[in-house]
């Protein structure tokens, strides 16, 4: 595959879970969910059974602030002598959110269509709208400004066993206030990307963060305070070398992940001033939820099934490291016999 149909894949890969729905329909309610996508280059016949199929998502409308929901899917190919996989999990809590994806790929000879050149990815995300109103003694109809913070800390991974093979992983998180006409009264928003293009890896692969936003509130009038969290992974191989050679025969294995399982979780408003700049004494906010966002709300372990289907989702990614030292092997013996 050519450079840039890497650079529209992952493009694709980073973009296609924050199509899912960013407005969180009901009252005080929860989403999570994902997908799998594929792609496809080179000039070799492709085989139609390789269509990964992973999507899902669970949406839930509650009102109590110990709340949880989960929903994470995985695909693998099916053929004997191919590594290609893709999954994702994630768990959304009021104030607590957590992510992840990974994605494998590796070139085999498939079929009659020989080596092929091919990309799998997955994203993922999880969402909490709450209803929340701001309150004050004597202050009901005002309007005031309050700073908010979201806290996010998670790691990326990319890896390639050649630089036939590239691989890329993402994160987004976006936390603001929306009014009851559904517009955002302000919000905040961070990302990064983690990239191994060819054999060139830019990019942060740490994370630990905050996010702070301002936003405009009525003393008295109800608001919705909306955090999202947003993963993807994407991996390309396609054939090294030229035919017969030992590069050729090795294959090319690459591999990404997003693991945000701890996690992104909200960090208190902390101030709350009129428009003259008086801060403003003795406020609260009430939440549909139950939950206190003056305060930070403390983040969670993530759901055991969701850690297990990340941790087996990676559990190629050593293979990166063996291929690795296999060719690095072959031109050392290669140099020995010249």
């Amino acid at each position: 595959m050519e450079n840039s149909r890497f650079s529209q894949f992952v493009l694709a890969a980073a973009t296609a879970a924050s199509l899912s729905p960013l407005s969180v329909m009901a009252a005080s309610s929860l989403a999570a969910g994902g997908g799998c996508s594929k792609g496809v280059g080179g000039t070799l016949p492709f085989d139609p059974s390789f269509n990964p199929s992973c999507n899902g998502a669970n949406q839930a409308a509650t009102s109590s602030p110990g709340a949880t929901i989960t929903a994470n899917n995985s695909w693998t190919d099916p053929r004997a002598g191919t590594t290609i996989s893709a999954s994702w999990g994630d768990t959304a809590g009021f104030g607590v959110l957590h992510s992840s994806a990974s994605a494998i790929a590796s070139t085999a000879s498939l079929g009659t269509g020989g080596p092929l050149a091919l990309g799998i990815g997955g994203n993922g995300y999880a969402v909490s709208g709450d209803d929340i109103v701001f309150n004050a003694p004597g202050m009901a109809g005002r309007t005031a400004t309050v700073v908010g913070t979201f806290h996010v800390d998670g790691t990326l991974s990319v890896g390639s066993s050649s630089t036939a093979g590239a691989a890329s992983s993402t994160w987004s998180i976006t936390a603001g206030v929306l009014s009851a006409a559904n517009q955002w009264t302000g919000r905040g928003a961070a990302s990064g990307a983690l990239y191994d293009t060819y054999g060139s890896v830019s990019g942060n692969p740490t994370v630990n963060q905050d996010l702070g936003f301002s936003a405009l509130v009525v003393f008295g009038q109800p608001y919705t305070l909306v955090l999202r969290l947003d993963t993807s992974a994407y991996a390309q191989a396609q054939p090294a070398g030229s035919p017969g050679s030992p590069e050729y025969a090795l294959g090319v294995l690459s591999n990404a992940s997003a693991n945000f399982l701890n996690t992104a979780s909200w960090g208190g408003f902390r101030s709350v001033m009129l428009a003259d700049g008086t801060a403003v004494q003795d406020w609260s906010v009430a939440s549909g939820s139950g939950v206190d966002y003056s305060q930070p709300v403390l983040a969670s372990v993530p759901e055991p099934g969701t850690s297990l289907m990340l941790l087996s989702g990676l559990g190629l990614i050593g293979g990166v490291a063996r291929i690795r030292g296999q060719r690095g092997a072959s031109a050392a013996d290669g140099s020995a016999r010249s």
